[in-house]
């Protein structure tokens, strides 16, 4: 070897003939080699340039691929060191080493290349001082791939805090999507469910969960109400950024909440079958306890109006909850019929459910009118203010609630009642208490009068309770001042149970129903409903109601049989001009007595009223013009027809609907609501038309396969049943027509990755799945599952290769390829069991 050479090689090796082997193999054999370098390349050149200490170059003449590495250092099998396998140094100092347990580097990397930087653990910063991860564009940190659902953690220790320090204009965005508008953004687009949560899971008695402050400690903004400046803690905005809500600073120590509803408004249990519809008006239901449509004028039990748009709002809410205005301005619903409303009248209940009317008289009501309305107008509502009270419109006090006295010019000493206006007030009501020393009036008015003493020229009341009355002059009369329509008498005497034993009317009438003891008893005329018993009967004459027997003599009448009367009745006239002369009839009354233990009459004629306690009719009973009772033989079929008919005006039953219907034994029901209850079946021939059906009931747990009963059964004309429902749900139709068929997913379903590959856990009957590039197959498991099920796969992306079901087991399907995935593969499936049928013959 030469050291004079100054170009080209002073010591070459070349080969062209070697295959395999090495061309330059420097080794110690033995136990010798301790220190020094079995190969050492080294240079004192001051004047190294471009070339190199080392080179390792391959640079076939012709595409060729090795297989092996090209510089490899090898620690053998029973080799170690504490020193490093490879190291560079800078004047002594370590720039980069590798040792058996890391890499470790003194210099900063640049990783220029477009391709990823792939770290399988920790990636750990150890400089105590700062540490920084820093882009010169924008930076994406995700966590896991897009088939799974893993966390994303910022973690720190002690008092340590999670800094977001955007630029000044900058802002924080939470969701992908969000277009930032302040300083702090969270988008999201989720269905019944939250975009953020503010949780402190702190479980003490003073622990908060969130905290909003201003920077201002004097004055608050003055345009809080004409939107101007506000210090506003919190706004509420709709999607299209409308204002509408805010709380904002009252004062510097207060708050106020400003919304755009209009009322306050609570939930209430509501009785079942009601569907609330905004501006009902809402009575409470004494017998359930519950809420449901006002019925009635004047309802006693208001408490508000269904709510449309309120502004707070409590209680729980619920499917069996309806939400009712108690104060505020609410649009309530009015009944057709009601009289012009103006702003400022007073509304109540009406008697068509549900509805308002205008208040004219004193009473309850549920709101004052807040603008005008009228009727045929085409508007169903007016808006009120909702504030449920007693409202007397005769009540006359001054506009600060007091009574106005002013001196009576006509009798000097005399006050007058007067209202604000100066005019005289006839009547004063709505007071609660009253105390005065003395009163003077020509008409008092009261539900209850207590007093020592009570002096009056004239007392009107409903109801006198008294142990004695007696009179000043040794007279006293009872004046009735009109009779009623039937006759009876006004003055009734009332046994402790409440059922009048006697009564006297206006024209002397007195009935009794216990016993008259009398030594004597005369009388003009007189009427016994039921049986005259007399040892002995004596009269110059006998008249019936619809017969006159003046021809017989008083002689012949002593000792009348039953027999005879009959044959004086059958030769009577009984025509209808007989009630029109009889009012002409010349009476002669007989101060002797009859036994008549029966009266048969072919027709029979009252012009007055009738006292009768049982009365027998062959054929028909006509009331007034057109309604008419019967019972007939039917001509053709023989059989008794039993009808009640009207011709030409509706027939009502129980028109007031104060209490419930029953008919056939109560198999059939109708309640003061009109809920109607059938306890047999219900054949219609018609059509049903229904806001809503509801099918309920208990049959046989073996009367369907699935151990529930049939709730809705439909036949064919030749009574094949086509169509079920049943408790479950479950329907069973002989074909189906539809525009489209929804399946409910499942929002509890999850895919994750496992051993046996991804695994896709839902309950649904039909869903989407993905096979991941490199992937064979997918399993997804769900409970409706069955080795007989028809599960149908359709892809939704491209593939090379048919796919297909691969394995079906009890609760678990394996789809998928015979060979890897070349790229992602996705695919919908849907899962339809197949109800067994009879093995056809």
């Amino acid at each position: 070897v030469s050291d004079v050479t100054t170009t080209g090689s002073v010591f070459g090796i070349t080969s062209s003939t070697l295959t395999s082997g090495d061309l330059l193999a420097l080794s110690t054999s033995g136990n010798t080699f301790a220190t020094g370098q079995l190969l050492d390349v080294s240079s004192t050149s001051t004047g190294l340039t471009t070339g190199n200490l080392g080179l390792f170059d391959w640079s076939p003449s012709s595409w060729a691929t090795a297989s092996g590495d090209l510089v490899r250092i090898n620690l053998g099998q029973y080799g170690d060191t504490t020193g490093n396998l490879f190291a560079i140094y800078d004047n002594s100092s370590e720039l980069f080493s590798v040792d058996t347990a890391k890499i470790t580097s003194a210099l900063p990397h640049e990783f220029t290349a477009a391709g990823d930087v792939t770290i399988a653990y920790d990636l750990v910063f150890t400089n105590q001082t700062a540490s920084n991860i820093k882009s010169y564009g924008p930076l994406t940190i995700e966590s896991g791939e897009s088939f799974e659902n893993n966390n994303l953690t910022l973690k720190t220790y002690g008092t340590g805090d999670i800094i977001f320090d955007p630029g000044i204009t900058g802002s924080v965005v939470v969701g992908a999507t969000a277009s930032a508008t302040l300083r702090f953004h969270v988008s999201d687009d989720e269905i019944s469910t939250a975009s953020a949560m503010i949780e402190n899971v702190n479980t003490s008695t003073d622990a908060d969960a969130l905290a909003v402050k201003l920077a201002f400690t004097s004055g608050v903004g003055s345009g809080c109400d004409t939107g101007g400046s506000c210090n506003e803690y919190i706004t509420f905005l709709r999607g299209d950024g409308l204002k509408v809500g805010k709380i904002h600073a009252a004062s510097t120590t207060s708050v106020t909440y400003k919304g755009n509803g209009t009322d306050f408004a609570e939930y209430f249990v509501k009785i079942p079958g009601y569907t609330p519809s905004a501006g009902d008006v809402i009575e409470i239901d004494p017998s359930t306890s519950t809420v449901k449509p006002a019925s009635g004028e004047y309802n006693p039990r208001l408490i508000g109006v269904v709510s449309s748009s309120p502004v707070f709002v409590g209680g729980v809410e619920g499917p069996d909850k309806v939400l009712v205005g108690l104060v505020g301005q609410i649009p309530v619903k009015v009944a057709s019929y009601s009289e012009p409303i103006r702003a400022g009248d007073f509304l109540t209940s009406s008697n068509l459910t549900g509805l308002a009317v205008k208040s004219n008289r004193a009473g309850h009501a549920v709101g004052k009118a807040l603008e005008s309305w009228e009727p045929n107008s085409g508007r169903d509502k007016v808006l009120a203010y909702i504030d449920p009270a007693w409202h007397d419109p005769d009540v006359r006090l001054t506009t600060n609630g007091d009574i106005n006295l002013a001196q009576d010019a006509q009798n000097p000493g005399y006050y007058q009642l007067k209202d604000k206006d100066g005019n005289l007030i006839t009547k004063l009501s709505g007071l609660t208490d009253f105390l005065v020393d003395n009163i003077k009036a020509g008409y008092v008015e009261v539900n209850q009068l207590i007093s020592d003493q009570l002096i009056s020229k004239f007392v009107k009341t409903d109801r006198l309770e008294t142990k004695e009355i007696t009179s000043s002059d040794g007279n006293l009369a009872i004046k009735l001042n009109e009779a009623s329509p039937s006759g009876f008498g006004k003055l009734l005497v009332q046994n402790r149970a409440g059922e009048t034993v006697f009564g006297v009317d206006e024209s002397g009438n007195a009935t009794a129903s216990g016993e008259l003891a009398s030594q004597s008893l005369k009388t003009n005329d007189a009427s016994i409903a039921g049986t005259l018993k007399a040892d002995r009967i004596v009269a110059n004459e006998i008249v019936g109601l619809d017969a006159k027997l003046a021809d017989i003599q008083a002689n012949r009448i002593t000792g009348i049989t039953r027999e005879e009367i009959e044959e004086l009745l059958a030769e009577a006239e009984t025509n209808q001009s007989l009630i029109n002369q009889s009012s002409d009839w010349d009476l002669n009354t007989s101060m002797g007595s009859a036994a008549l233990n029966e009266l048969a009459l072919e027709n029979l004629y009252v012009t007055g009223s009738a006292a009768i306690n049982s009365l027998s009719v062959t054929e028909s009973v006509v009331i007034g013009s057109d309604l008419v009772l019967s019972s007939q033989i039917n001509e053709l079929t023989g059989q008794q027809i039993n009808s009640l008919d009207t011709v030409n005006a509706p027939l009502s039953i129980q028109s007031s609907a104060s209490q419930p219907l029953y008919l056939m034994a109560s198999l059939v029901q109708i309640d003061t609501q009109g809920n109607v209850q059938i306890a047999g079946n219900l054949t219609v021939g018609g059509t049903i038309e229904s806001s809503g059906l509801r099918l309920t009931g208990s049959y046989p747990a073996n009367e369907e396969p699935n151990g529930f009963g049939k709730l809705l059964s439909i036949a064919n004309d030749r009574g094949e049943e086509v169509a079920v429902i049943t408790a479950t749900g479950a329907a069973k139709l002989a074909s189906l027509e539809t525009d489209k068929i929804s399946i409910s997913d499942d929002p509890a379903a999850t895919s994750s990755a496992s051993f046996a590959g991804i695994v896709y856990t839902t309950s649904a009957s039909a869903g989407s799945a993905r096979i991941p590039q490199g992937s064979r197959e997918v399993i997804i498991r769900n409970p409706k599952i069955t080795k007989d099920s028809l599960v149908f796969v359709t892809p939704t992306s491209s593939t090379l290769n048919p796919l297909f079901i691969k394995e079906q087991v009890e609760g678990e399907i394996k789809v998928g390829f015979d060979i890897p995935a070349n790229s992602d593969v996705t695919f919908n499936w849907w899962l339809v069991e197949l109800a067994k049928q009879a093995a056809a013959e």
